[in-house]
């Protein structure tokens, strides 16, 4: 305020003083030869420095000390005053205060405006560049400092290509020649492809730009506005990347605003549920929904409305009206300051994934039960074996009357059905032991072929059908033929009025693809599918038909292990087995087999059993942690004749054999042990014994030598549980053997 007071002091002082000096200056001439230009100076120059105000100030001053000093009554003439003259002076002095008034404000104006336009170049965030005819650099503003990192004072008079990389600057030359030339006042250079700028540390930079030129004082004048687009260039990359990955994402995803209504839509979408982006943009989200879920879509937007996302698993339904099992993601929309406008549904398809998790599940389960079971069976089979073991000396004791004898053989017939359900039960929990042979499936179905129509009844038409070219398997065949005969008994309960039975064998190849979608191992396998045309399985009844002892025939119709048996034989096989089946409609079975590229062995044509003794004198040392089994075995040998030295476990065989000097002609010895197993038992006694024959036994094996349930070639194996002559055959066949390479045949009872 006392800066603005002061600026007007002087002003006005400026304006006293020149017409009070223009008075003095008229005053030096003669009074006849005194002018009045002095006066209108001063009022020119107290208008054009302080405006009207001033001005007219000096006017009135001006007009009165003129009447004194130029146009007075001049006593030397006697002349009265020039009223005339008077009258010019103030009509010129009135002109003059006009224009000069008229130039202050126009300076004035152009100072502003000056100003103005220095102060909007200046604090402009753009670059701001003029060029001469030369295309040297005349102005720099402070947004082209920021940008580019040089001074005005690095850049002024210089040439405007030390802004341009150097694979621009002779395209960027041409052009501005080309526009200097050219009747275009304008040009958005950024219309005519990328541009790039250089920065005084040599980094590029994406630029937009646009170009005026205009001529002063003869010469073309051109103007360079530069936007840096670094930022821009970097988000619109990032936008067309997440339109990209929208756009080739599997997944539905979709753009709904705060009432549900779908505003995008896209093409993983439309895979997913059938429907083009036209049929559903601007209607509702519940038109992919169940009936049964449509208030999913409330929820949803309401979780998004308050800023929550959520994601679950659910369903939804296509166009065609098959309903998914979906995971679905929901998330809140924001606008650029942060308010919720809508939500976005991420949707991906598990229904693939859900019936793996579901066919894992139901493995685990299987697993879980076959070592319950195995474990039943095993402890099961010593049982057995102590009751068979017993039955068999009483009835051939010679002791006591028929009628005990009879009930003796009850006990065993008895014991040897028990049996047959324990190796179902070992088979189901793949502990049953396996002698794999490489074979040709067609060869196994023609086995059959004549057997199963007789074992099914005349109302059942069979019909086995051959691949061409099959490939070979490596699996035991009598548990082959066993999931057939399974397989075949199963589909014949299913069908009481009759119908038809379909055994087919065939190549199939798993890709990668295949092999992911089937949750299998890629590669060949030989295919044996058997179907009827019997009432089929509800989905219920399929998800448990493998478990043992699950059945859907009446009591005492069945023991619920036929299936389950089907199940241990083929994944013991390293196979799989799927079903497929709908009430009504009937049942295939599919299983895989891994094909192997050997050729197939001829099976060994039956001999009859020899008429062996089954006594001896040999000395046997017998490995048994079962203490009933081990003592009636003790019992059992030592009445035939053998030596029998007896032990507990490995550690205590061992001991045993420390002190023993005489040879030892048979080893027989439990697999599965607590602190020993019998193969390390075996291993331990070689190199002491070479010539010491070994016999194994068990209810089941998983040992280290036996490897994925196979039995190995040169081992000799007693399937419990056996009956006392069985064993006194097998070691009386094991020790008669000269040192022959043949294999003994295994035993699984008496």
């Amino acid at each position: 305020m006392e800066t603005t007071r002061n600026n007007v002091f002087v002003r006005f002082a400026v304006a006293l003083l020149a017409t009070l000096i223009a008075a003095v200056l008229s005053s030096l001439f003669s009074a006849t030869d005194r002018p009045y230009y002095f006066f209108v100076a001063a009022i020119a120059l107290s208008t054009w420095y302080g405006g009207w105000k001033p001005g007219s100030l000096s006017g009135v001053l001006s007009a009165v000390l003129a009447i004194f000093v130029v146009f007075h009554y001049r006593a030397s003439t006697g002349e009265p005053l020039n009223i005339a003259a008077y009258l010019g002076f103030v009509a010129t002095s009135a002109l003059v205060f006009a224009l000069s008034a008229s130039l202050q404000r126009t300076v004035s104006e152009l100072k502003t405006s000056h100003l103005l336009f220095g102060g909007v170049v200046q604090i402009s965030e753009d670059a701001i560049m003029t060029i001469d005819e030369k295309q040297n650099v005349t102005l720099f503003n402070s947004g082209a400092e920021k940008i580019f990192g040089y001074s005005a004072a690095d850049v002024l008079g210089k040439s405007i290509n030390m802004l341009l990389p150097e694979n621009f600057r002779k395209m960027h030359s041409t052009h501005l020649e080309a526009f200097a030339n050219s009747p275009d006042a304008l040009r958005p250079m950024s219309r005519r492809g990328g541009i790039y700028g250089l920065r005084k540390d040599g980094n590029q930079f994406p630029a937009e730009a646009s170009i005026s030129k205009f001529e002063a004082g003869g010469k073309k004048i051109m103007t360079v506005r530069l936007r840096d687009i670094t930022d821009r260039v970097a988000a619109e990359h990032t936008l067309h990347q997440m339109a990209a990955i929208v756009e080739s994402s599997q997944d539905a995803i979709i753009g709904e605003d705060l009432d549900g209504i779908i505003q995008t839509w896209n093409p993983g979408a439309e895979a997913m549920y059938g429907y083009t982006a036209n049929e559903v943009l601007g209607k509702s989200a519940k038109m992919l929904l169940p009936p049964d879920s449509e208030d999913e879509v409330a929820a949803n937007v309401q979780r998004a409305r308050e800023g929550i996302g959520t994601n679950y698993d659910t369903r939804r339904m296509r166009k065609d009206g098959k309903q998914l099992k979906v995971a679905l993601t929901v998330s809140p929309i924001r606008d650029t300051h942060g308010m919720v406008v809508g939500a976005s549904t991420i949707v991906r398809d598990i229904t693939e994934r859900d019936r793996l998790e579901q066919r894992l599940q139901q493995s685990q389960k299987m697993e879980a039960v076959g070592l319950l079971a195995g474990g039943v069976a095993h402890d099961f089979n010593n049982l057995l074996g102590v009751i068979v073991g017993y039955a068999y000396l009483v009835n051939t004791s010679g002791a006591g009357d028929e009628h005990s004898r009879y009930a003796g053989q009850q006990i065993i017939n008895a014991a040897e059905k028990g049996s047959a359900l324990t190796r179902q039960l070992l088979t189901f929990s793949r502990r049953q032991i396996m002698i794999p042979k490489v074979l040709d499936l067609n060869e196994i179905t023609d086995g059959l072929g004549k057997m199963i129509p007789r074992l099914l009844g005349e109302d059942i038409d069979v019909r086995i059908v051959h691949g061409e070219r099959l490939k070979h398997v490596k699996a035991d065949p009598s548990q082959l033929e066993q999931v057939i005969m399974n397989l075949a008994v199963n589909a014949r309960d299913a069908m009481p009025e009759g119908g038809k039975l379909i055994i087919e064998t065939s190549n199939v190849y798993f890709d990668e693809a295949d092999a992911r979608h089937n949750n299998v191992a890629p590669g060949d396998y030989v295919r044996l599918a058997v179907t009827d045309t019997g009432q089929g399985m509800s989905s219920e009844t399929r998800a448990h038909i493998f478990e043992p002892f699950f059945t859907t025939k009446e009591v005492g119709k069945g023991t619920g292990l036929g299936l389950a048996t089907v199940y241990g034989i083929v994944t013991q096989s390293q196979g799989y087995i799927w079903v497929y089946s709908e009430l009504g409609h009937g049942t295939t079975f599919k299983i895989y087999l891994p094909a192997t590229t050997a050729m197939a062995t001829t099976a060994p044509l039956a001999t009859h059993r020899q008429q062996l003794t089954v006594c001896g004198t040999e000395t046997v040392l017998l490995v048994e942690d079962q203490a009933d089994l081990r003592e009636l075995f003790t019992h059992v040998l030592r009445d035939k004749g053998y030596k029998v030295l007896s032990a507990s476990g490995g550690p205590d065989a061992l001991q045993q054999m420390a002190k023993q000097k005489n040879p030892v002609h048979l080893l027989i010895t439990d697999v599965i042990m607590p602190e020993m197993r019998g193969n390390k038992v075996a291993e331990e006694l070689a190199e002491r014994y070479p010539n010491m024959k070994v016999i194994y036994m068990s209810g089941y094996t998983d040992s280290a030598l036996i490897h994925s349930g196979s039995l190995p070639e040169d081992i000799v194996f007693l399937q419990k549980p056996f009956t006392p002559d069985a064993m006194l055959r097998l070691i009386r066949q094991v020790l008669d053997q000269a040192s022959s390479n043949g294999r003994i045949e295994r035993r699984n009872a008496g």
